[in-house]
């Protein structure tokens, strides 16, 4: 249950964004979930993340992959409930959040997307079809980083949780012991049971087909080498 008590004057937009972010981050991990700064889609029927902090292109990558063929799973909020077997995504809304100059790299007309109220520089794209609707197994996390090439790296389990603590929504609001020791306790249990890659990229929209392209021939190797042992 969220209880709101607007200030005169607020407008349901915004009262949707924040209710539907912050809010409902702190509700999903009241009820025990791990959530974290990060976008997902699915590929061979798992799901594959982009975290990383606002404007690092979590949502372009995502919309990227969705107008590939592959299916959204959820924009910003990643809800994972980590403690099953394996972890599990849960589906936010049917909605991606972009600025406008990705927005256009990616064969959107401006003009058919809102303007986000917290955000006038960013553009709601509403999610019409290719929307998973069920929980999907986590299959591997990529920590978004800029550079000057594009590159994929794999992390050490030490660099992972740093960047798992780094990216959890709402570790301010919830400071209670139990939260606390749950909370380290899911970045441990998610660590040993999922792979963690750092996806380096240079500025550059033009390149979102490559970006695409470098993830898939990602998966595709370990796929591989994993079939090898």
């Amino acid at each position: 249950e969220i209880i709101i008590d607007p200030d005169a004057g607020v407008t349901l937009p915004t009262l949707r964004s924040t209710v539907l972010g912050p809010a409902m981050a702190v509700i999903l991990r009241q009820r025990g979930l791990l959530v974290l700064h990060a976008s997902a889609v699915v590929i061979d029927q798992q799901a594959i993340a982009f975290m990383g902090g606002s404007g690092w292109g979590k949502s372009t990558l995502a919309n990227a992959f969705h107008r590939d063929g592959h299916a959204l799973l959820t924009d910003d909020v990643l809800a994972i409930a980590a403690e099953a077997s394996p972890p599990l995504v849960h589906p936010a809304f049917p909605q991606l959040r972009l600025w406008s100059e990705a927005a256009v790299a990616l064969g959107h007309q401006v003009t058919d997307l809102s303007p986000l109220p917290d955000k006038p520089a960013k553009l709601a794209y509403e999610v019409d079809r290719g929307f998973q609707q069920g929980a999907t197994p986590l299959r591997r996390i990529y920590v978004l980083a800029k550079g000057e090439q594009h590159a994929i790296a794999k992390l050490s389990a030490q660099e992972a949780f740093a960047e798992i603590v780094r990216h959890t929504r709402e570790v301010t609001n919830l400071k209670s012991q139990e939260f606390v020791r749950r909370h380290l306790h899911q970045c441990t249990q998610l660590i040993n049971t999922i792979e963690f890659y750092r996806f380096t990229r240079k500025p550059s929209l033009d390149d979102l087909p490559k970006l695409v392209a470098m993830v898939k021939a990602n998966l595709a190797e370990a796929q591989t080498v994993a079939s090898k042992r």
